[in-house]
């Protein structure tokens, strides 16, 4: 089922979409470009988006950026959620629907929890680090009888969804609700292969923080998770090392390149 909203409201929620995809695709090139540095030189390290957008926008100028994609993370939020509500992009029916809008749903509770950090970066306000917030909500699960049951499906789970991204790689689906026929076809290709590649990237990650959650899990040991930065740092310390980790980063800077095309060229069904 569809809802339908009215014109004003469904022109305030395209808006907002589009300044979701923006803000998104900001803060990934941010922290590819972050991670592609630091495979290059040890000073920096490879960073989450808090730890990445905190490294770049830190001073001056920079507190400004931070609130603009705060309002963008704010704003996608809410597109996220009137998304699930409403079956905006359609999603199918039975269970491939239902975890396309719960997913939708967690994408738009993280993104809230971004905007929230990125105020919180902009006025100097004090917040752990998502390390440390990823390994005090390990240790909070696997306190429970089940929690370690539990730890190790939702890490398989992330294990599945970076396979399934990296399937979509392969055969080319990358965002079915990007619109480019107004393009020429060789733009077309080009973003296209961009878009393969970023989620090819991304599909490692999930992959890579699956893994790491399910051996703690197994392990015992909650600090040995980790949230994005620390899953990056991870990957650049396995045996193929930095060039793993450069080609990463270049695959999230392609995404957030792929997101920022979004802002114009995403077809937004709200009504």
């Amino acid at each position: 089922m569809v809802f339908r909203l009215g014109a004003r409201l469904a022109l305030s929620v395209d808006r907002a979409a589009r300044l979701g995809h923006l803000a998104t695709g900001a803060t990934y090139v941010v922290v590819g470009a972050v991670a592609l540095v630091a495979s290059f030189d040890s000073r920096p390290r490879a960073m989450g988006s808090q730890g990445a957008l905190h490294y770049v926008f830190s001073a001056g100028p920079g507190r400004a950026v931070l609130l603009a994609i705060a309002v963008g993370f704010a704003a996608d939020f809410v597109w996220q959620i009137v998304r699930a509500v409403t079956n905006a992009d359609e999603a199918p029916a039975g269970v491939r629907g239902v975890a396309d809008r719960a997913g939708w749903t967690i994408s738009g509770c993280v993104h809230l929890g971004l905007a929230v950090s990125a105020v919180k970066l902009a006025f100097d306000l004090p917040q752990r680090t998502a390390e440390h917030r990823a390994q005090l909500a390990t240790a909070a699960v696997m306190s429970h009888p089940l929690g370690q049951l539990g730890l190790i499906i939702a890490g398989s789970v992330t294990i599945l969804v970076g396979l399934q991204m990296l399937y979509r790689a392969g055969i080319g689906d990358v965002d079915r609700w990007l619109d480019l026929r107004s393009l020429h076809r060789i733009a077309r290709a080009a973003i296209l292969a961009l878009g393969r590649f970023g989620l090819a990237s991304r599909g490692i990650v999930f992959c890579a923080g699956g893994t790491i959650l399910v051996i703690a899990a197994i392990e015992r040991r909650p600090w040995r998770a980790h949230a994005l930065g620390g899953t990056l740092r991870a990957i650049g310390d396995t045996s193929l090392g930095p060039g793993l980790l450069a080609v990463v980063a270049l695959g999230f800077v392609a995404f957030g390149f792929i997101e920022i095309l979004s802002v114009s060229y995403r077809r937004i069904h709200v009504q």
